[in-house]
């Protein structure tokens, strides 16, 4: 409100505005009989402003886990060198008063914050201490280099003061070493718009320090479990008059051992072409069935296309799913390269054909079908011996 008039003029300052953007203020005096004249409108000001908002507060969004993948379950975890999604979460441009509200202007030429520029999210990620190895909390720093959360986009628009933002990340796989597991991993953000805009310190929920400070560093988006996995195809044998079945199985790192994974139920793996040998040629180190020449007394596996539990492809089951190759009748053995993503590579040795330097966790899983290995059988169905 203005004081008292003083010499025909009066000031007031305790004046506030709760929105954002540019106002022009005119004088009126509103009396229909000011010295006969009615009402009195004076000169209008020029430009006051730019009105910016006090503060944004931050929303949750759901984390999307697999979001690359299609998954009729939705999945609980995501592979180390696979992407996944924090989804529509919100930014809330909001004013300084007592409850504050939504500064409702934040928006077009005058939303000051780029969520085309995943930057500015100012994003961060920890994995909080539990009783699962790494036990201690484990900060996750951001970019592009092993062991690092890239962001790869991110998306959004604001309506009415209010932000609705998605960025696609993924923790990046080591060439050579496993990491992990993550199973409290979490990630924060602390946006800052041009103007210097950001959250409240009261507002920020998640500390993001290594070994924890206890200070809150970031406002919390989503949480998730982060594991590095690999595919194993294990060897079988069996008798050529019977249907075999070669075990494939998800397993992901614990620490300091693999584990089966029995979470993992999207996984979707396919058959590879069968490749028939011909004279003393190898398997060449790409996907594919390897029958080898067939060879009277020896080698006699005519090539045959298996299925995953009966179908083309399949998708794994609680971490499973087997090769199933019909009874062929005929001794022998093929040998397998299962083509696989490469979030669940693993250093298999070079099996098989494949190249590269040695150690590297980039191979393909391999193994090896083998029919009527124990030769004929015996017609001695029982027998007991007295010593």
């Amino acid at each position: 409100s203005f004081g008292a008039f003083s010499a025909g003029s009066a000031t007031g300052t305790s004046f506030s505005w709760d929105e954002v953007g540019i106002i022009i203020l005119t004088p009126k005096i509103k009396d229909g009989d000011y010295l006969g004249a009615g009402d009195v409108t004076g000169t209008a000001t020029g430009n006051i402003g730019r009105f910016i908002p006090d503060h944004f507060l931050v929303e949750p969004g759901a984390v999307v886990n697999r979001s690359a993948s299609v998954c009729s379950i939705a999945s609980s975890f995501t592979y180390v060198g696979e992407a996944l999604q924090v989804k529509d979460f919100k930014l809330t441009a909001r004013n300084g008063l007592a409850t504050p509200t939504a500064t409702k202007n934040y928006t077009g030429s005058l939303a000051k914050f780029d969520g085309s520029v995943v930057a500015n999210f100012g994003f961060a990620a920890v994995d909080l201490a539990d009783s699962i190895p790494p036990l201690t909390a484990t900060a996750v720093a951001i970019g592009g280099s092993s062991g690092e959360l890239l962001l790869s986009s991110s998306s959004g628009s604001w309506a009415a003061g209010i932000g609705t933002f998605s960025v696609n990340a993924m923790l990046n796989r080591s060439a050579s070493l496993p990491i992990g597991p993550y199973e409290s991993f979490q990630l924060g953000v602390a946006p800052v718009d041009t103007d210097g805009v950001t959250v409240r310190g009261g507002d920020k929920n998640l500390d993001i320090s290594a070994p924890a400070d206890a200070v809150n560093d970031k406002v919390s988006v989503g949480s998730s479990r982060i594991r590095l996995g690999r595919l194993r195809l294990q060897n079988a044998f069996g008798s050529e008059k019977l249907p075999l079945a070669v075990p494939l199985q998800a397993q992901y790192w614990a620490g300091s051992y693999f584990v089966n994974n029995t979470d993992d139920s999207c996984t979707t793996l396919s058959v590879p072409p069968a490749v028939t040998l011909t004279g003393s040629a190898t398997p060449g180190g790409s996907a594919g069935l390897y029958f080898y020449p067939v060879l009277s007394g020896k080698n006699e596996l005519p090539p045959q296309t298996p299925t995953l539990n009966g179908s083309a492809s399949g998708v794994l089951n609680a971490g499973k799913i087997n090769v199933q190759f019909a009874k062929p009748d005929k001794r022998g053995w093929l040998d397998m390269v299962l083509n696989v993503p490469d979030y669940l590579k693993y250093n298999w040795g070079n099996c098989n054909g494949q190249s590269g330097a040695a150690g590297l966790l980039d191979d393909l899983p391999c193994a090896r079908a083998t029919f009527g290995i124990f030769g004929a059988k015996s017609p001695i169905i029982y027998r007991r011996e007295n010593y």
